[in-house]
């Protein structure tokens, strides 16, 4: 019971961090979105930005000490900047944080025992992107 109370309100926020990003500019989406890793989840936006991806789950679950559930929030946050930034034409930083979302959607998926079409609508949408990006990478 508590873990699905725990998933709801994890929904919820997320449903909240999307609806507040609907009609902002660029720049106040990623203002918000720091917001959130501030609030949400006390995590320095800049700091995360800097951790080599392979050094990432390392430093989230080992030294951060994050469940399961402040990980998929994480990715899902990451998520929505990577696609902020695609939008912005700053490819570079939309890959970075689309793969480090990938990264830990793929550790929530081997963790955690429930399927979420959701979390596959998602993964899917990332997969698209990263495609994209490295598509116009390419081609400059």
């Amino acid at each position: 019971m508590l873990q699905r109370d725990y998933i709801e309100r994890l929904t919820q926020q997320i449903a909240e961090l999307i609806a507040k990003m609907m009609g902002f500019e660029t720049k106040e989406k990623l203002a918000f979105i720091d917001k959130a890793f501030d609030e949400w989840l006390r995590l320095d936006p800049k700091e995360l930005e800097i951790i080599p991806k392979e050094e990432l789950l390392f430093f989230l679950i080992q030294k951060k000490k994050f469940n399961i559930h402040q990980l998929e929030l994480l990715a899902e946050i990451l998520a929505k900047q990577g696609e902020t930034f695609f939008i912005d034409q700053q490819l570079l930083k939309a890959k970075n944080q689309l793969e480090k979302s990938l990264i830990i959607f793929e550790e929530v998926e081997n963790k955690q025992q429930l399927y979420s079409i959701q979390r596959q609508k998602t993964l899917h949408q990332i997969h698209q992107l990263l495609n994209k990006i490295n598509n116009n990478l390419s081609a400059e």
